[in-house]
């Protein structure tokens, strides 16, 4: 996983000059430091310009949505992952909390943007290969080894997805129904490519 730390990158605010009777003092600027802030799930991230998201806990999804509505989820992100909308050209754009997050407002990182848009591309770029795959339940397998092994954590029997992924952002994520997901859930299961447990975790078998 990439791992990059919040910017250090020095921006201007607003200045507040000091002014005498006589003699106008130089503007003094002070350097902006990075904030956390802490959202809820369903929360959606503020769009704050050329500042950026850095996601330290929790996972979110960037998505659009066509001018008949319907909705198209670009991404899931997670720990140590930037976002913005400086970083897309997609109108609108929303960054949707899928659990609680913790995420850091910080200064574009002019110096590591090479690495930051070379990770998403390559993040992105597989997300539509797995969107392109003609049989839906290949495409769900393909999406749920993805993730498993994007954001799982190890297990003895394979990788435990712990997001918590509603039937319905699957069907986001594949391109396809949340009735067809709910179904295909079922069978991935009985073919023993996956275990659904409590809270929507899933346990996702390795793949040779």
């Amino acid at each position: 996983m990439l791992k990059l730390l919040p910017s250090q990158t020095v921006t201007n605010q607003d200045p507040q000059p000091e002014v005498a009777v006589t003699v106008t003092q130089p503007r003094r600027i002070h350097p902006w430091k990075p904030k956390t802030y802490r959202f809820n799930r369903g929360d959606q991230l503020p769009d704050y310009g050329d500042l950026l998201w850095q996601i330290t806990d929790g996972y979110v999804r960037n998505i659009t949505w066509t001018k008949d509505g319907e909705m198209t989820t670009l991404g899931i992100w997670g720990e140590y992952d930037f976002l913005g909308h400086a970083l897309s050209i997609v109108t609108p754009y929303c960054l949707e909390c899928i659990t609680p997050v913790t995420a850091v407002l910080c200064a574009y990182p002019i110096n590591r943007m090479h690495e930051i848009l070379l990770h998403n591309a390559q993040q992105t770029e597989k997300l539509l290969a797995i969107s392109h795959e003609r049989q839906v339940y290949e495409r769900l397998r393909s999406l749920l080894t993805w993730l498993a092994r994007r954001f799982g954590e190890s297990a003895p029997a394979g990788r435990m997805l712990k997001i918590g992924l509603t039937h319905q952002q699957l069907a986001d994520l594949a391109g396809t129904t949340r009735v067809t997901v709910t179904r295909f859930m079922q069978q991935l299961e009985r073919d023993g490519w996956i275990k659904r447990l409590p809270k929507r975790q899933i346990l996702v078998y390795p793949t040779s």
